[in-house]
């Protein structure tokens, strides 16, 4: 009796990950395709069977942003991490101090001081902060734990945003790497996506919200020939039409 109890044991846990790995199966082959979003700007996100993608973001300006990186799958969010990595655009010192306030000093390579307006993430707050002549923003608000800053610059465009490693730190020296006047620095850091019906919905903060933008998925397109031909009593005449139409997305049942 306990043999074949056992056996109904393995019976049921080999049938529940071979289920598991159709479900997985399935929504690899959905998910791979392009993805658009209009707005104010343009975006556009590939996702290859590779494990690979290629991000694209073109604004008003002209400036266009490209990203290329790795993507996996966590039940149906879409995680994104691009080859291009935060240390490499910002190197910030962290340093836990005795101080009553939060202090952030920003400088370039040459140790001048940037200025311009910075982000500080906390936990249910974000404030505006700006920066005085000597790149340095002091703010005084430590009901919560600061998380991520971000950097709006005079210069620059999309640096991207930095997440705090230390939840004791409240002083930070902030360097930027990259030269003054250069843009489109953004940054996948397990950036995340819930699929579902074929549209991308991002997570901002860590928070979900069905009822914000999202990336629809972009329809192929299929090329298909008509030749139509024509006759006198003197020639043939033959022509050929190649005619591209959308084709309709395949959806899970």
């Amino acid at each position: 009796m306990k043999n074949i109890i056992f056996f109904l044991l393995c019976f049921l846990l080999f049938l529940s990950f071979d289920i598991k790995d159709n479900v997985n199966n399935n929504l690899f082959k959905l998910i791979l395709g392009k993805y658009e979003l209009r707005s104010m700007d343009y975006f556009e996100l590939e996702i290859k069977p590779d494990n690979t993608f290629k991000y694209i973001r073109e604004v008003e300006l002209g400036v266009k942003v490209e990203l290329e990186g790795k993507w996996r799958l966590s039940n149906d969010t879409l995680v994104l991490n691009s080859n291009k990595k935060v240390s490499e655009i910002l190197g910030v010192i962290e340093r836990v101090t005795e101080q009553q306030f939060i202090e952030i000093k920003v400088f370039n390579l040459e140790g001048k001081p940037e200025i311009g307006s910075l982000s500080a993430f906390f936990e249910d707050t974000i404030l505006r902060l700006e920066t005085d002549t000597l790149g340095i923003v002091r703010c005084n608000y430590l009901e919560e734990k600061i998380k991520k800053i971000g950097f709006n610059l005079l210069g620059y465009q999309y640096l991207p945003v930095y997440n705090i490693k230390d939840s004791n730190a409240t002083n930070f020296i902030v360097t930027v790497k990259v030269p003054f006047g250069e843009g489109g620095y953004t940054v996948f850091e397990d950036k995340k996506f819930l699929f579902s019906d074929n549209k991308l919905y991002p997570f901002i903060n860590n928070e979900l919200n069905l009822k914000g933008m999202y990336y629809t998925k972009m329809k192929k397109l299929v090329r298909t020939h008509i030749l139509i031909s024509s006759f006198s009593s003197s020639r043939s005449i033959r022509y050929d039409f190649i005619i591209y139409r959308a084709s309709a997305q395949k959806r899970g049942n």
